[in-house]
């Protein structure tokens, strides 16, 4: 891991999204920020960064730490898994951009993905949603493997 590396916190992680070109469409550079962390997870940060002014415009900022989140520094973990989730939300979002999370940004050196906020969605919108992808990434081929006991 690089030297550079560092954990972002709320005060870090708003001069990270100003510094950020690939956001700046979304929160401009000198625009009042607000962050929140909103991660309660085991093993990555986890930031919502929101225009003071129109906190719709907001992104997510999530970091892989080099451990294990809940255990400590005891637990190591490579943060290179970042780099794995961004390019599957890469795919996933060119097959099926309504199903996923846009990637605006993602970075190999602090390990951050900067994402647009899911909207809230019911159970039952995936089922809808999924009627209309590609045959070949369809769930139909999965439900007629299930075995009658299923």
């Amino acid at each position: 891991m690089s030297d550079s590396y560092y954990a972002l916190d709320e005060h870090t992680v708003i001069e990270y999204v100003r510094v950020c070109p690939a956001i700046h469409d979304l929160l401009a550079p000198d625009e009042p920020l607000i962050c929140e962390e909103i991660g309660d997870g085991n093993l990555n940060l986890i930031f919502r960064v929101r225009s003071e002014r129109d906190r719709a415009r907001s992104v997510i900022v999530k970091q892989a730490l080099p451990y294990v989140r809940l255990v400590g520094e005891s637990w190591p973990l490579s943060p290179k898994r970042a780099q794995i989730e961004s390019n599957a939300l890469t795919v996933e979002g060119r097959l099926c951009p309504d199903l996923v999370p846009r990637l605006y940004h993602y970075d190999p050196v602090l390990y951050p993905a900067a994402t647009r906020i899911s909207s809230p969605r019911s159970p039952n919108s995936w089922r809808r949603r999924s009627s209309r992808l590609p045959t070949s990434i369809s769930t139909a081929p999965l439900r007629s493997r299930r075995s009658p006991d299923s």
